[in-house]
């Protein structure tokens, strides 16, 4: 066995194992007992963000207006920020005119966390909710999330997110990669590890924010530091499954990879920030396997990108040299050699029975999760495919550019904050120190 193939295999089985104990955490998180309607709803602030964002604004502030909970408990800020140049903050108005508990507020400073923040200081609300400017809640969901809260230890409760409508191939692989963080997200709530919760809609407990800070203003992913100081600080946070809310998704890989870019850097940061989240004594599964998971898959990722280079770098010479050295023979080789491999993936390996397991337990989970979100497996399964097809090669892309960032990237600006954290720039300030 070639060292390819081992670690081939290292890999599968540790995603075997990995598929089946998120099955089993899955399976056995019990359903929350609702009680009784209250007699009286909690007032709630939503806090929707916005910087040029009219192509969806006016869609989700339908949306938050429609939601079934009573008007009078519900304040929502429509925040924009950075000094847009469309007409969000045009349409703000237009819908804070017509409705009273809607305030249009416009920030000269950009930067999501420092809208958030100001949103705190003029909230209302029991609970704090954030929703990005393209993303849809169903009239459900909030009162779904609210249920959760009743433990006095829940700080935040996230939705269940999916994508809105996809229509490129890109868009189908990010709907499978959302199912699938549905089913993710149930787990770790039943682990007590979810160490993110997503600007689309995410419900919190003001009192948090009083006690322990607002957003961090300079961070570029300041959702998953939030989640990251909770956990951090002893709380918890749950996933409310029956609560979905449809967000729109890059539609062209430029998008794609700008997004993913925050997103992984983001987490690489946070991590090192709350490094203590690694105490096994104080975090459990969150320390022990979930977080030390995620950089095993980024590890795996980058071997799987140089190990596919390596075969299509020596596919490709092997190939030009025999047509260049054997003519048209060298056709019924690379048939033969063809043949061969049909008949080596025909054969039951440990590689292909691992393989199979960790597909089929896949399959089950993400059926699992649409079954108990009420959504439909079919109807996912042309994006499940694409998923299968392309995400492992495009997980690998997104964190080649997140290491090149890293180590030189000179400066990126994600929204109002801007990101210069590279290794090579850390260096060469510490140059100018000396």
């Amino acid at each position: 066995m070639g060292a390819g193939e081992f670690i081939t295999l290292i890999v599968l089985y540790v995603a075997m194992l990995a598929c089946v104990f998120f099955l089993y955490s899955f399976l056995e998180k019990p359903k929350l007992s609702r009680k009784e309607v209250p007699k009286e709803w909690p007032k709630v602030t939503v806090a929707v963000p916005v910087h040029n964002g009219a192509e969806c604004l006016a869609k989700t502030l339908q949306h938050v207006v429609k939601l079934d909970y009573p008007k009078d408990k519900l304040q929502i800020l429509v925040i924009e920020n950075g000094k847009s140049t469309d007409n969000s903050f045009e349409i703000a108005k237009s819908f804070a005119a017509k409705y009273p508990n809607i305030t249009a507020i416009s920030l000269e400073k950009g930067g999501k966390g420092h809208a958030m923040n100001h949103a705190l200081s003029i909230a209302e609300g029991e609970f704090f909710v954030s929703l990005d400017d393209d993303s849809y809640a169903a009239r459900e969901s909030l009162k779904n999330m609210l249920a959760y809260f009743a433990d006095p230890s829940v700080m935040a409760v996230t939705p269940a997110l999916k994508v809105y409508n996809p229509k490129t191939l890109l868009q189908h692989v990010q709907r499978a990669e959302y199912a699938l963080g549905i089913f993710l997200r149930e787990s770790f709530s039943a682990l007590n590890s979810i160490h993110i919760t997503p600007g689309a809609f995410t419900a919190y407990r003001k009192s948090f924010f009083d006690a322990h800070g607002g957003f961090d203003d300079n961070n570029i992913t300041e959702d998953m530091e939030v989640a990251m100081r909770i956990q951090h600080l002893g709380y918890r946070i749950e996933n409310a499954i029956d609560a979905p809310v449809f967000t729109e998704s890059p539609a062209r890989f430029k998008e794609l990879k700008q997004q993913r870019l925050r997103w992984y850097l983001g987490f690489l940061e946070n991590i090192i920030n709350y490094k203590s989240l690694f105490n096994i004594r104080k975090h459990g599964i969150l320390a022990a396997f979930v977080l030390p998971l995620a950089f095993v898959s980024i590890f795996f990722a980058a071997f799987a990108m140089a190990f596919l280079s390596y075969q299509v770098y020596k596919g490709t010479a092997i190939l030009a040299g025999g047509l260049h050295n054997m003519g048209i023979s060298a056709l019924s080789t690379l048939g033969h050699l063809g043949a061969s491999n049909i008949s080596i993936l025909l054969t039951p390996t440990p590689i292909l029975v691992i393989a199979a397991i960790v597909l089929s337990v896949s399959v089950f989970s993400i059926y699992s999760a649409m079954n108990r979100s009420k959504d439909s497996f079919i109807g996912l399964l042309k994006s499940y495919f694409a998923f299968l097809m392309f995400y492992s090669l495009l997980y690998a892309t997104f964190w080649f550019f997140v290491f090149n960032a890293k180590l030189f990237g000179k400066e990126f600006r994600f929204g109002g904050v801007i990101w210069k954290n590279s290794i090579i720039n850390r260096v060469r300030s510490a140059g100018m120190q000396s």
